[in-house]
């Protein structure tokens, strides 16, 4: 078998090794262009999910602005009335759209009486013996069964207590240990009040002031 001449198999390797350099060469650019080309290949733009910010600046959201002003109230009073139906009927009376009523219950205390009493008593047996003397010296008496003066015996109750030191001496007189007791009075009285605009005129005057019946801040 005839051989090669030298220098052609000089020629012959020197292009192949630059084949294989080419070959390499164009390898490391596909895998190091390759990520680029992945990232490429997501899809179109609206295929994508875009988060928009949930926060909005001041200035670009509207502002809703109230007027929470409101106009000036009063407060009207009607009183006092002994029996609630009376400031019920009267309410009936002044009622309208736009004002506001409440009747209003007040404790007054009226002139106190005088109690005249005997005792307390030891015994019932002896609160009825003493019950019987006293009749039968004229001298009303009642045997108090009851409440604070509970086994006594009341010789008087007087609205005056001049009239109720004179009916102490009496008894005292007689030989018994009298004593006087102050009874305090207290009642209730009703007053209708309306709170309502300051130009409301209501269709039956006023008589009374809030102030007075106690402090404003509780009608408006």
């Amino acid at each position: 078998m005839r051989g090669f001449p030298a220098e052609k198999s000089n020629a012959i390797r020197a292009r192949n090794g630059k084949i294989w350099l080419n070959a390499l060469i164009f390898a490391n650019c596909v895998l190091w262009f390759w990520p680029l080309g992945a990232q490429e290949s997501l899809g179109p733009l609206d295929s994508l999910v875009v988060f928009e910010p949930s926060l909005k600046l001041l200035a670009d959201a509207p502002i809703a602005l109230e007027d929470k002003r409101t106009s000036p109230r009063v407060c009207h009073a009607w009183g006092p009335y002994s029996e609630i139906n009376q400031v019920q009927a009267l309410e009936q009376k002044v009622i309208v759209e736009g004002v506001e009523t409440e009747v209003f219950e007040l404790k007054v205390h009226s002139a106190p009486d005088y109690l005249v009493y005997i005792g307390p008593m030891a015994t019932p047996e002896g609160a009825r013996r003493l019950l019987e003397e006293l009749r039968s010296q004229e001298i009303e008496s009642h045997f108090i069964v009851q409440g604070r003066f509970s086994d006594t015996l009341s010789v008087g109750v007087f609205s005056q207590k001049t009239r109720a030191r004179r009916q102490q001496e009496k008894v005292a007189e007689l030989g018994y240990e009298v004593a006087i007791e102050e009874l305090q009075h207290s009642r209730p009285v009703y007053y209708l009040l309306l709170n309502a605009p300051a130009d409301f005129v209501p269709v039956i005057a006023p008589n009374e002031a809030c102030n007075e019946i106690a402090p404003i801040h509780q009608f408006l």
